[in-house]
């Protein structure tokens, strides 16, 4: 600020800690700089004549605080976007020592909102929103990320369980594998006629069929429904041995066969009527 007076020649004398000037005051000589609140006083004095009166001016200054530094926007990872399965999302702000407050609702944060204190699981689509505040900082700018989630549906069944060998009759005991098309899938099974179901026995080798049986079996996959319940009977009856049958052999077995038995002795007494018939035809061709 400046003083002047409109008497040529007059020397000005002022003070700013509140006293009155005198002629032993400061001489004024140029412009006071004022950089707070203060109450300069002067007065102004020339020869032969009186002094001035004591003129007085107060100035207050009100200087605005230094902007605060803002808080740096929170940054998500993995970036916002569509994605096939769950995400894990996580927040950051590189001011060291900040809160992350942040919303799943689609409502603006405040320091009053959930604070973040880790990872965040997404599942559903959501968008999250998120500020974050540091003492004597001005609160971050909001900062928002949408995640789509598309999970495509399972794909259809699992592959339904096929035997080997085939089902049917067989003269022995059979080795039967279960087999299903769909890569990784687990089968399950009973063989005592039941449904199976995840609580059945599970396929891990060959099964040894014996006696007649029927084998159930269905298949489970991940993301898959499970597979149709597939059928095997296997009827095991023990075979015979079978070749060229003499006219002896089957006259024995159609009376009977066998070791001992009535049929044996049967079969004695009709060979011995026979040789004492031819017997009795010898003599009387001899007479």
């Amino acid at each position: 600020m400046t003083i002047a007076c409109s008497t040529a020649d007059a020397t000005i004398y002022f003070t700013t800690d509140g006293s009155t000037p005198t002629a032993s005051s400061a001489t004024y000589s140029g412009a006071i700089a004022v950089v707070s609140t203060t109450t300069i006083q002067a007065i102004a004095t020339a020869t032969g004549m009186t002094n001035s009166a004591v003129s007085s001016a107060a100035y207050t200054i009100t200087i605005p605080p230094p902007p605060l530094s803002t808080v740096a926007t929170p940054t998500f990872t993995p970036a916002p976007g569509t994605y096939s399965a769950a995400q894990s999302v996580t927040i950051a702000t590189s001011t060291a020592g900040a809160t992350i407050y942040v919303t799943t609702d689609g409502s603006t944060p405040t320091a009053s909102s959930a604070s973040y204190t880790g990872p965040i699981s997404v599942a559903t689509t959501t968008t999250i929103k998120a500020i974050a505040t540091a003492t004597g900082m001005t609160n971050s700018a909001v900062s928002s990320a949408t995640y789509t989630i598309t999970i495509p549906p399972p794909p259809s069944s699992a592959g339904t369980p096929t035997f080997t060998p085939a089902p049917g009759t067989y003269s022995s005991a059979q080795s039967v594998t279960i087999t299903c098309g769909t890569a990784g899938a687990t089968i399950y099974f009973t063989t005592d006629g039941s449904t199976p179901s995840l609580s059945s026995a599970t396929y891990t080798g060959p099964i040894n069929v014996a006696s007649t049986t029927t084998i159930q079996a269905m298949s489970t996959a991940n993301l898959m429904s499970n597979s149709a319940v597939s059928s095997a009977r296997y009827s095991v009856v023990p075979g015979t041995t079978t070749g060229t049958t003499s006219p002896n052999t089957a006259l024995f077995e159609e009376n009977g066969g066998g070791c001992g038995g009535g049929n044996l002795t049967g079969l004695f007494i009709m060979m011995a009527s026979m040789l004492g018939l031819r017997h009795r035809l010898r003599g009387r061709t001899t007479m």
